[in-house]
């Protein structure tokens, strides 16, 4: 089936669609450990470093899991057609402990002398 866009087009979507999702994510972590949390006299900063750490550490696991399960494929033999449902939330918990590290690491740097 033929493209309707040029191929320059869709590999300039292949590629920077990665980093656009870093970016949306770095912008929504950032958003939610400032308005999210808690916190007394908290500076807005675009970028923090939670959040950059956090992002980062979301693409790799996601790509990591990625790759995991479509190179083994036992999750349908073991867990039949609830297999989608596991990887679902186990890519859920993933993307929580990302956001939750993330969290502690703005706080670290922001509170030294709370931690």
């Amino acid at each position: 089936m033929d493209s309707p866009f040029p191929p320059l087009i869709e590999n300039l979507v292949r590629y920077l669609r990665w980093s656009g999702l870093a970016a949306l994510a770095i912008l929504a972590l950032a958003l939610t450990y400032r308005f999210g949390l808690n916190r007394k006299k908290v500076h807005w900063r675009w970028i923090t470093w939670g959040s950059v750490t956090a992002a980062v550490m979301w693409l790799i696991a996601s790509f990591g899991f990625s790759w995991y399960v479509s190179a083994f494929e036992s999750y349908d033999k073991i867990y039949g057609s609830l297999g989608a449902v596991v990887i679902l939330l186990f890519w859920f918990w993933l993307t929580a402990f990302s956001a939750l590290l993330g969290a502690e690491i703005d706080r670290a740097i922001e509170c030294p002398e709370e931690s």
